[in-house]
């Protein structure tokens, strides 16, 4: 063909695998451990009285509020509120725009038309 270029044998490397995205799912994997970067982000709020474990990575204007304890190796997004007395274990992921520790909007409402909140606590 005209403008194709085609390698030569010893140029091309074949893995016949079962389970191919099993496999690059695995070799990813392995390259994000070794780029794995421990932060916390200046742009972050800690309480003074917040616990941060060891080996955690703190995103952009994270707010973390009085009496709140965060694991060992975790990973806590963008944008994140945890509000008060929150208690986060190890190897945790915290996905962007999370809230916890406050107050849901839950309500129900009485026969009557009345609100009621939603217990959550």
């Amino acid at each position: 063909m005209e403008g194709v270029v085609h390698p030569k044998p010893s140029e091309q490397q074949f893995v016949f695998v079962d389970n191919p995205r099993l496999v690059f799912v695995q070799v990813v994997k392995q390259i994000y451990e070794k780029k794995k970067v421990v932060v916390i982000s200046e742009r972050a709020l800690i309480s003074e009285n917040a616990k941060i474990g060891s080996n955690c990575c703190i995103g952009d204007y994270v707010v973390i509020g009085d009496n709140c304890r965060i694991g060992n190796n975790t990973i806590i997004y963008d944008r994140v509120s945890l509000v008060q007395n929150c208690h986060i274990g190890n190897d945790c992921v915290i996905q962007s725009g999370v809230t916890i520790g406050a107050n849901g909007f839950a309500f129900e409402r009485y026969p009557s038309g009345e609100l009621v909140r939603f217990p959550q606590e």
